[in-house]
């Protein structure tokens, strides 16, 4: 399983990473994104075509699930029962992450299951600003 990160989109390692390790373990990928419970229809189905896109990229089957309600909680309880989780994390930042701690790492300490963060050189911040950028624009 994938958790999409709340600003588009996954880092290409995360779903190639994730594809692989379904791939030998005969598994399946659901792509997970949370959004609240009044999101717009516009932004549902940007979500359901990005995941359109990951499915195309994937050699094993796929399923994207949107679920409704917001928040990490809400995330978290969908999350259960998925073992391995693999979620695409950020470069931390001492200012920064004491403002605003990245949801993959409260995925990951708030889970029973195996969590994998991938970092990739792709997905580092690049300033003080984009966390607080991205949380204005995809929240």
């Amino acid at each position: 399983m994938i958790v999409t990160d709340p600003a588009p989109f996954n880092d290409p390692l995360t779903v190639d990473l994730a594809d692989a390790i379904a791939s030998v373990a005969d598994a399946r990928i659901r792509f997970v994104f949370a959004v609240e419970a009044d999101a717009p229809a516009m932004v549902v189905e940007a979500i359901e075509d990005y995941h359109a896109e990951l499915d195309d990229r994937c050699s094993v089957p796929v399923a994207g699930t949107i679920v409704r309600g917001g928040g990490i909680t809400v995330l978290i309880t969908e999350l259960e029962a998925a073992d391995p989780v693999v979620v695409s994390t950020t470069t931390h930042r001492l200012l920064p992450d004491l403002f605003f701690s990245p949801d993959s790492d409260r995925v990951a300490t708030r889970l029973e299951s195996t969590t994998l963060l991938v970092h990739s050189c792709k997905s580092r911040r690049a300033t003080l600003l984009e966390p607080i950028v991205e949380r204005i624009l995809f929240r």
